[in-house]
């Protein structure tokens, strides 16, 4: 399948929504500097899509976690700049993002089981950002996820959403691998 079989070809006029310009990302770790992502550039058209590709360690999974601000501890953006609608988003602060993630930037995991907190309900984590983001009460947020989740393949949502009896139909380790992907990738793309 080709990219234009499921999207339609986008404009070179349209909006730059995200930039990445000249990024670079080290480790640093006992006063050494690794560094792990050296000058890595592309922009993102309004409705288009882009897939990273490489192989297995070459910072395609590196590139993400810093445009979402999700770094682990030891990781520094050392140069560059991540513009999300000319917004320069490296050094904000993390309340700001948090806004930001969720609604308008998401990022679809490449492992469904470490998409879904294992603690937390599969309901509560598809409500919480329609009730976070769009200021849906939590009846509302519930009857909409429910929506959503059968728009991507998942009949019979409502249940899972609203239920506190059964543990089964609540917890993300109880979903088959496919649903636990549409899952994630409902919750990217409900938030916007």
């Amino acid at each position: 399948m080709r990219a234009s079989d499921i999207a339609a070809p986008v404009s070179e006029e349209a909006a730059v929504t995200l930039s990445v310009q000249g990024l670079g990302v080290s480790f640093h770790k006992r006063g050494e500097k690794v560094p792990a992502l050296e000058d890595v550039s592309f922009d993102l058209r309004s409705g288009e899509v882009l897939a990273l590709v490489g192989e297995s360690g070459s910072g395609k999974s590196l590139t993400a976690l810093a445009v979402m601000g999700l770094l682990p501890e030891a990781a520094r953006v050392d140069r560059g700049a991540v513009l999300l609608e000319n917004r320069d988003l490296v050094g904000l602060p993390a309340q700001e993002m948090t806004r930001l993630r969720g609604h308008r930037m998401s990022m679809i995991f490449q492992e469904p089981m470490t998409s879904l907190h294992p603690v937390l309900t599969i309901g509560r984590q598809l409500t919480e950002g329609l009730e976070f983001h769009l200021g849906l009460t939590p009846r509302a947020a519930a009857v909409r996820a429910g929506e959503l989740l059968r728009l991507v393949g998942i009949p019979a949502a409502s249940p899972a959403i609203r239920s506190s009896s059964s543990p089964t139909s609540r917890r993300r380790h109880s979903m088959f691998p496919s649903r636990r992907r549409s899952s994630a990738c409902w919750r990217t793309s409900a938030r916007g």
